[in-house]
């Protein structure tokens, strides 16, 4: 039987797939053209002039039964065909392969078609069209260059995708892909994600609501070649990575837990990949924490932390996409005054002294920031006909700790005011029954953050006046006369008596 005798019966995949397991044997045989199927007699032993062509024709059920021990080093598309390049240089090529993808059966495993779609989308050819159509697209790697009359390939140093025609160590059974396991050939591939974020603090408002701060968000893409089924998506580790705080300070387990407690993918449930996107899927992650897990920090102060995001599930062998980093960044909180115990008193006027004191909370959510009273003023209202000046009003008023004194000492967050007021002996004598004067005492407190954070708290006291009665200030009380031996006249004398009335 000549050559041309044995090639003209081969004429599909039918009598080819009945010794699919003489494949490589025959391929390695029997130099160009097609090759007679196994059993029909030799060939004719011919020089080796190039490497082997075998063109395979799919079945009616679109399929391509391949050797079990088929080596692939390349897949390209030429035309309508897909041609199928082995370790050795010979070539099979399927028939048509291109238009509609078919379904690959390598010794006992099959291949279904829609990974073939994914592995060739992967490396740089177009599916987009249609599932039933390829076409090249600009390379996707160094593995995946054209070749002027040859077409696209996919081999090189792209992902390891040849090795699905390749490797029957998965396993198949009724439902196709959703029962193949394969560690090393089916890891996903990563196409782009945010892999840092930033979150800032927001200053708290004073006497009003606290706003949490903007989440940071983002996401992972990443594509699987075994679309079409859910894969799983879950943070494996989160990490305290450091924290860069003032005046050697420590975050306690408490802060620590909160601030990794705020990253969170969007389904936990898991990511669905569909043929649609042909495989490629995106996780979207948020990291958000109520304004109070970070009210502690101070203005520029930082913590770093990292957290893993694994998929699991489906086809995947459980496997690291990639590590979001968040760094969260302090704002300065200003001093704020949490309890007002006494800020305002009423007295009445007497003679003598008139005094009282008080006290008031304050607070500052930077543990690091050190508090301390930063000036005091005066202003006086009602009957100030006869008031002292401001000067003298000051000197009746005094805080502990005094000015500049540290109030809170950067390792603590609250302090308490204390203050007191004596006028001295006097002072507003000048106040009639009903009358008043209010005396307004202005504290004001504030932060070392470079740009300053304060607070002010108002101490008023209230002095109302009484009457006071005259007071004799000089006095002529005594007077004497004397009786003339003969009267001419009264007898008489003579005094003054002097008296003020404040």
């Amino acid at each position: 039987m000549t050559e041309e005798q044995d090639l003209s019966e081969f004429n599909s995949s039918r009598e080819f797939l009945a010794n699919k397991d003489e494949v490589v044997v025959v391929a390695q045989a029997v130099m160009g053209g097609r090759v007679a199927p196994a059993g029909q007699g030799p060939v004719e032993n011919t020089p080796p002039v190039e490497p082997v062509r075998l063109e395979i024709e799919p079945d009616a059920q679109n399929r391509v039964l391949l050797s079990a021990n088929v080596s692939l080093e390349n897949i390209r598309v030429d035309g309508d065909d897909l041609i199928l390049v082995q370790a050795d240089g010979s070539e099979i090529r399927i028939l048509g392969g291109a238009l509609d993808i078919p379904t690959f059966v390598v010794g006992d495993t099959e291949i279904p078609r829609d990974v073939l779609v994914a592995a060739l989308n992967a490396n740089g050819f177009d599916v987009a069209a249609g599932s039933n159509s390829v076409a090249p697209q600009a390379p996707a790697g160094s593995g995946s260059q054209f070749q002027d009359g040859e077409g696209g390939g996919i081999g090189g140093e792209g992902p390891a995708t040849l090795a699905l025609l390749g490797d029957d160590t998965g396993s198949f059974g009724e439902t196709g892909a959703a029962s193949f396991t394969d560690v090393d050939n089916f890891e996903a591939i990563l196409i782009a994600g945010d892999f840092e974020g930033g979150l800032v603090e927001s200053a708290d408002t004073v006497g009003g609501v606290d706003e949490d701060a903007a989440p940071a968000t983002g996401s992972i893409s990443f594509n699987d070649t075994f679309y079409g089924l859910t894969i799983g998506a879950e943070v494996a580790t989160r990490t305290l990575v450091e924290a860069q705080l003032d005046s050697g300070l420590v975050l306690t387990p408490g802060q620590v837990d909160a601030l990794l407690a705020g990253f969170s993918l969007e389904d936990a449930d898991g990511i669905a990949t569909g043929p649609a996107a042909n495989g490629d899927s995106t996780i979207n992650w948020t990291y958000a924490v109520p304004n109070s897990a970070v009210d502690f920090l101070a203005a520029g102060e930082t913590v770093t932390l990292s957290f893993d995001v694994n998929l699991t599930g489906g086809n995947l062998p459980t496997q690291s996409i990639g590590i979001v980093t968040i760094v969260v960044t302090g704002t300065n909180d200003a001093p704020e005054i949490t309890a007002q115990t006494d800020v305002s008193e009423t007295l009445v006027e007497d003679e003598g002294v008139v005094q009282t004191s008080g006290a008031f909370d304050v607070r500052d959510v930077d543990i690091s920031d050190t508090v301390s009273v930063s000036g005091i003023g005066v202003a006086a209202s009602g009957d100030i006909a006869g008031l002292p000046d401001a000067a003298a009003l000051l000197g009746m008023f005094t805080v502990t700790p005094g000015l500049a004194a540290a109030l809170i000492d950067g390792a603590s967050t609250t302090g308490t005011v204390a203050w007191s007021f004596n006028s001295g002996t006097d002072q507003f004598d000048y106040l009639a029954a009903g009358e008043q004067l209010v005396i307004t005492y202005t504290v004001t407190l504030s932060d070392d953050s470079a740009v300053a954070g304060s607070v002010t708290q108002d101490v008023t006291v209230t002095i109302t006046g009484t009457n006071d009665a005259p007071v004799v200030d000089t006095a002529d009380v005594t007077g004497a006369v004397t009786e003339p031996v003969t009267p001419v006249g009264d007898l008489t004398d003579s005094g003054t008596i002097g008296f003020s009335d404040v």
